[in-house]
């Protein structure tokens, strides 16, 4: 019958033969001194004692299915162990051998344990806290509760340590390139790996990064100066380390070892390198946007503008930006356009800023066009493409250009070839094409055309008047029998002499110049009425008006 504390499913999972005969009772004595085997697990222990027919055997740490703690704690077991107890249910021949830790055993607790062919025999609950097996005080299972015997005290069990696991990490070389640019970490595929290991360890692995590099178990993510490789029961499996570099790396062929570091452990290393490139200077520039319009002769003006922005990144230098023929730049819509700027990188930085673009008051009028040329050393310079319209100002004109007139009179000055007009204010800032004056000076005039203007002048002199024109001493013409038709006489001074009166009547005597005659003679007229006389002079004099009246009737 088997013992309330056999432990059948421990016995399948490590694999225990199935014991038949008596099982040696073994005591592991682990003798765990603070000194030589304070931080190691034996491989093995060897045992002996009165139990024992063999003086000594070795019973080997058990690592069925890769599991080295039982309990949280080691055993050890063998088969084949020729063993000799005395008292009721003794034991003699070849069994197997399993010591292990219970925590709850029937009856007494937590303690170690000492399996003979399958049923405890021994125990020792007086070191139960101990990391290994104890070396003595093993005590035979109470009758009723296992076997029984009298193989116990001090000298019944003892053992003696073989070989020792000492902690051990284990890594491999350092593979792939690492490569990046200044300022930005690597990234996959553009770093390296490398697997870590440990066995019979007593503390994580802790992984520690050379200046310029950053680790990670992961490789796209995680990265830091250091991480922690947790073991479980002394042992890390197989981990892929990835390795990139730092972002604050510097632009240089750059190197370390990765330190890899466990208690009591010889501390292993891993070689890694990099090349880190200077990053190269850039310069970014958006579209123009904007129209740029303008009159000969006139530089453009805000709204009538192009704009773009500018920026860069890694700069050595200032970015210098050089307007084309015919354009000016400016970092104001409004003020300091010139054929040049220059904008200044700080830390190899230029923020966002806006160049305007006007036409220069130079420029022909047409389609003008050209690119904005923007550089900075060891940058690839942008070109920003710019448009504008110039329109031609119209060509005024006055006629006449210069008249001269006599003291009097008066002359028509007419302007040509615009769309609309403004005369100076001698002129009376008219907005008419044509204006009459009759003072001398200067007389200007602005024809606009397309918004675009042009100026014309006109001078004009007065000269100093000849005779005044006259026509007076009317004689006095009554209509009548025998006075029908009849005329009137007078007297006047001038070249044409025009009368107009009623019924139509007109007459117009003339002369080629001006002269002063009497007895100037209006012949057949007919009926009564105001007769209008005007009297024209020399060119640009003004004429005079006279009337007369004629009475009676025609019969």
């Amino acid at each position: 019958m088997k013992h309330v504390l056999y432990t059948p499913n421990l016995k399948r999972r490590h694999k225990l033969p199935d014991f038949v005969s008596a099982l040696v009772s073994f005591l592991a004595l682990w003798c765990f001194t603070s000194t030589a085997h304070a931080q190691t697990i034996p491989n093995s222990i060897t045992a002996s004692g009165a139990c024992f027919t063999s003086s000594s055997f070795v019973l080997p740490r058990n690592q069925v299915d890769a599991g080295p703690l039982y309990n949280g704690k080691p055993y050890y077991s063998q088969t084949g162990i020729n063993v000799t107890t005395v008292g009721s249910g003794a034991i003699s021949g070849a069994v197997g051998v399993f010591i292990y830790f219970n925590p709850a055993l029937a009856t007494v607790g937590a303690a170690w344990v000492v399996n003979l062919g399958g049923q405890p025999y021994l125990y020792q609950s007086a070191n139960a806290a101990s990391a290994l097996p104890p070396a003595t005080d093993w005590i035979a299972f109470p009758t009723g509760n296992g076997r029984s015997g009298a193989c116990t005290g001090a000298n019944a069990f003892f053992i003696d340590y073989g070989s020792t696991s000492t902690p051990t990490i284990t890594a491999g070389t350092a593979t792939g390139t690492i490569t990046a640019t200044q300022g930005t970490a690597s990234a996959p595929p553009n770093i390296q790996q490398f697997t870590v290991s440990g066995s019979a360890l007593t503390g994580n692995i802790i992984a520690t990064a050379p200046t310029n590099f950053e680790i990670s178990t992961a490789s796209g993510s995680g990265y830091a100066a250091s991480l922690t490789l947790t073991q479980a029961s002394g042992i890390v499996n197989n981990t892929t380390v990835y390795v990139r570099s730092a972002a604050s790396a510097p632009a240089s062929s750059i190197s370390g070892n990765v330190s890899l570091t466990s208690t009591g452990a010889a501390t292993q290393t891993v070689a890694v390198a990099g090349n880190i490139s200077a990053p190269t200077p850039t310069i970014t520039a958006s579209t123009a946007t904007g129209t740029i319009t303008a009159c000969q002769g006139t530089a453009s003006v805000s709204p009538a503008v192009q704009s773009f922005v500018v920026s860069g990144s890694s700069l050595t230098g200032d970015i210098v930006a050089l307007a084309p023929t015919n354009f000016q730049i400016s970092t104001a819509s409004g003020s300091g356009f010139g054929a040049s700027l220059t904008l200044t990188q700080s830390g190899g930085t230029l923020a966002n800023t806006t160049i305007y673009v006007r036409s220069a008051a130079s420029a022909p009028a047409s389609s003008i066009s050209g690119n904005v040329g923007l550089t900075s050393a060891g940058a690839t310079a942008k070109n920003v493409a710019v448009t504008g319209i110039i329109t031609m100002l119209p060509s005024i004109s006055i006629s006449p250009s210069s008249p001269t007139i006599t003291q009097g009179s008066t002359t028509i000055l007419t302007a040509s070839t615009a769309n609309s007009y403004l005369w100076s204010s001698n002129a009376g800032s008219a907005i008419t094409a044509s204006v009459t004056v009759n003072a001398s000076g200067t007389y200007s005039v602005t024809g606009t055309t397309s918004g675009c203007s042009g100026t014309a002048t006109a001078e004009v002199t007065v000269t100093a008047g000849g005779s005044s024109l006259t026509a007076t001493n009317f004689r006095s013409l009554v209509l009548g029998p025998g006075n029908c038709p009849g005329k009137v006489l007078f007297d006047g001074t001038g070249k044409i002499f025009t009368v107009s009166g009623p019924g139509g009547y007109t007459g117009a005597p003339f002369f080629r110049t001006v002269v002063t005659k009497t007895d100037l003679a209006f012949s057949n007229i007919t009926q009564s009425g105001l007769y209008t006389v005007v009297v024209t002079g020399t060119s640009g004099q003004a004429p005079a008006t006279f009337t007369f009246t004629v009475t009676g009737s025609c019969p």
